[in-house]
């Protein structure tokens, strides 16, 4: 990634987490109802970026400089997905739920915020791992960057939850957006 896109990423990044904290990022849409296009994509070898953890936040600002793009359109039919995506994802989708109880009262702000780091590790496990065709990437883009910025938001104030609900919308989309068929099973609450 050459050093002017480094630094339009790093700022878009900047400007999404700081809508997030400002309370400008409501979502009062629902992804049914939402329909954008999706950003153009740069290459989609989020190997390339190497396992190093500066390697996985650079990958992680390219996906949250997504933040203001929006939800992105669903496709007509479901694109492929990988094992670390959806690997990814099932992490993903458990850490929202534990900050569902963050909603409800149920956790500390110490709780808080490690299930929304784990949220930020989901990320960064994707973007080094996950392996997508352009258009498919491009989306998931969109979908991490609310997740992504959601965390940020949370880690910067473990009290305010809002964010969780938007997160929430963000998981939803992905087994609309990709083939998984083992997503309901893999993720109906214990009984």
């Amino acid at each position: 990634m050459s050093t002017y896109t480094r630094n339009n990423v790093l700022s878009m990044t900047v400007l999404a987490i700081a809508l997030a904290t400002a309370g400008c990022s409501d979502r009062s849409t629902t992804p049914q109802d939402t329909a954008s296009t999706a950003p153009a994509a740069p290459a989609a070898d989020h190997g390339a970026l190497d396992a190093a953890p500066a390697d996985a936040q650079t990958g992680a600002d390219e996906h949250a400089a997504h933040a203001t793009a929006g939800v992105p359109a669903l496709p007509a039919t479901p694109w492929a997905s990988d094992a670390p995506l959806r690997e990814g994802m099932r992490r993903m989708h458990q850490a929202v739920v534990t900050l569902g109880h963050a909603e409800n009262g149920h956790l500390d702000a110490t709780q808080t915020t490690a299930a929304a780091q784990q949220v930020q590790d989901a990320a960064n496990y994707m973007i080094t791992n996950c392996k997508l065709a352009p258009e498919p990437d491009a989306a998931l883009h969109g979908v991490l960057a609310t997740l992504m910025t959601g965390a940020a938001a949370i880690k910067g104030d473990p009290a305010n939850t809002t964010p969780v609900a938007s997160m929430r919308d963000a998981v939803a989309l992905y087994p609309r957006m990709f083939e998984d068929a083992a997503w309901k099973t893999d993720t109906a609450p214990a009984e």
